[in-house]
């Protein structure tokens, strides 16, 4: 292991701004976390302390597996295995605690995930991830998690209960309403007008001033710098995993 001042297995040679720099959690934060780790066993390479610190490291700086090796002391493939020790761990003992309607479920791999936040900000959910192709946009998802009712979703969602979307799901307005939810989204002019009246003026700013907190939940992930980088061929298979253990970190500790 190395000597160096960032040693997750020394806590009183890094400081709270080490651990917030580097994992995006304050000392407390991390140890809650680790209680989750509890079935990853240490080895004579690295300790379960260390194992996480590499991981959530790799998702808030976005450092190549070669470079977290020379700054921790570890061989490229060693950082490799405990990436994928710890993802593996917190996708059974934390994401189930900390995100979804009801349970995890298994989703098809690869593509963009969507994420569904309550007005508050907090991450409902995050479905995916789905090929990001013509037949996967915002309103097919929706409407393959209503109809094939994933993670328990229609239990969740009551009758009358108000979608707030923007005009990417204008074609699946008419499917939710026929489900029994209501659906405010944005107005734009139709061809010939020149302007909205007030009554849409008004719901227009009422969806706007409802949806930022969407932005502001995508803003928050993308505090974790691995999602604003390109991801290697050899992970993009356990990229809806990285997502939605960052958003149940943010749920938790955030």
């Amino acid at each position: 292991m190395t000597s160096s001042r960032l040693n997750f297995d020394i806590p009183a040679l890094m400081t709270g701004e080490n651990y917030n720099d580097l994992t995006g959690l304050s000392k407390d934060q991390f140890s809650d976390l680790l209680g989750y780790m509890s079935t990853v066993r240490s080895s004579g390479v690295r300790s379960v302390r260390t194992c996480l610190g590499v991981f959530l490291t790799k998702l808030r700086v976005g450092l190549s597996n070669k470079i977290l090796g020379t700054v921790f002391g570890l061989k490229t493939s060693q950082v490799q295995r405990i990436i994928h020790a710890a993802r593996r761990t917190l996708m059974e003992t934390f994401v189930p605690h900390t995100l979804g309607f009801q349970h995890h479920a298994q989703t098809p791999p690869i593509g963009q995930p969507m994420i569904i936040v309550g007005t508050d900000g907090y991450i409902l959910s995050i479905l995916g991830p789905y090929f990001a192709d013509g037949h996967n946009n915002d309103a097919s998802i929706t409407k393959h998690a209503i109809t094939n009712n994933l993670e328990n979703i229609t239990a969740w969602l009551q009758d009358d209960d108000i979608c707030i979307v923007d005009r990417g799901f204008r074609d699946a307005v008419q499917y939710l309403e026929d489900q029994g939810y209501m659906v405010k989204m944005l107005v734009c002019l139709v061809k010939g007008k020149k302007q909205l009246t007030t009554k849409e003026v008004n719901l227009t700013r009422l969806v706007t001033k409802c949806r930022w907190v969407v932005e502001s939940t995508n803003a928050r992930l993308k505090q974790f710098h691995f999602f604003e980088k390109v991801v290697p061929n050899t992970m993009i298979s356990c990229i809806g995993d990285l997502v939605k253990i960052t958003g149940g970190i943010l749920n938790k500790y955030k």
